[in-house]
């Protein structure tokens, strides 16, 4: 794994690790390109929506420096959201620690919580620029699923202890390497796991059994979801918002499948034992699909209505 980039060298060139390059996290690096990558593929998207774009139909233009405000805005909330529901879930770590530690260096982020802060703070901004909803909703969808996806490849290539349970033995009619199947995260960023043996670096601990690369599996998961989202598009081109909806589901099931074989804390619902994340994931599974409901049955209805009124 690669803390930082002295690590990624030391992989390739052999060169001494925990030098002045350890200020370059993999994680960083990773959040860094997924978010410019995603504002470019918004950009793209939200351009070729400029006749449905704006309330009236009278203006073309886009809002003064909008790509940097979307930019700005979704990744300042987007972090804060991601650290609330984290404090929120795990609440002791807040009182039991000074607010810097909490919130710096106890508790990582919650994907969900930054999904939430960022859609609330930027269907405020929509509302306040006289921006149709939908269609911009519709242009973040693809946007958030790469951005994802490379957030996720920081997370496996760092070994920041957001894999999954210890995986079981290799079924036979396994064909890809065995470290997708199951992983032990050499000198992961986390420090899990028991000391490799004459290692004097800092992170020197590897996992005692390998278990699901389950970051690996979201990000080619939600990579695949992003390209299905741009191949199947235009086929909603008259539907506002199908995408998202389409986006909230498909986005859903994979976040509720993999919380199966992921670490993390569980809570129990009737005689049911489910994460947060997976409640969340239902939530907006029923949202995406009770929208699209809405959505067809409102073109539909429309359409029909067009029909009479021509005859």
């Amino acid at each position: 794994m690669y803390p930082d980039v002295s690590y990624l060298l030391h992989d390739i060139f052999g060169t001494q690790p925990d030098n002045w390059l350890s200020v370059f996290k993999i994680y960083g690096i990773f959040l860094f390109l997924g978010i410019y990558i995603a504002s470019k593929v918004f950009e793209r998207e939200i351009n070729n929506k400029l006749g449905i774009l704006f309330k009236g139909g009278a203006e073309k233009v886009l809002p003064h420096n909008f790509r940097d405000n979307i930019l700005l805005i979704a990744s300042l909330s987007g972090i804060i959201g991601s650290k609330v529901i984290v404090l929120i879930e795990d609440y002791s770590v807040f009182f039991n620690n000074n607010i810097y530690d909490a919130v710096f260096k106890k508790t990582g982020i919650s994907f969900y919580g930054g999904f939430l802060g960022a859609a609330f703070t930027l269907i405020f901004y929509f509302r306040k620029e006289k921006i149709n909803l939908l269609p911009a909703l519709d242009a973040a969808a693809p946007a958030v699923l790469i951005g994802y996806s490379l957030g996720r490849l920081g997370c496996h290539f760092s070994g920041d202890g957001d894999w999954g349970v210890v995986s079981n033995v290799q079924p036979s009619w396994w064909f890809l390497p065995d470290w997708v199947w199951g992983f032990d995260f050499p000198h992961n960023v986390a420090n899990k796991g028991t000391w490799i043996e004459d290692c004097t670096f800092k992170y020197c601990k590897i996992l005692e059994q390998p278990v699901f690369p389950t970051s690996l599996y979201e990000s080619i998961s939600c990579f695949a979801l992003f390209l299905l989202i741009l191949m199947v598009k235009g086929c909603f081109s008259k539907l506002d918002g199908a995408i998202f909806s389409i986006y909230l589901i498909l986005s859903g099931v994979e976040r509720f499948a993999i919380e199966f074989i992921r670490v993390y804390e569980k809570y129990k619902f009737e005689d049911i034992w489910l994460s947060q994340a997976q409640f969340i994931s239902i939530v907006l599974v029923a949202l995406g699909s009770l929208l699209l409901l809405n959505i067809t049955y409102s073109f539909n209805n429309k359409r029909m209505v067009g029909s009479q009124n021509s005859l």
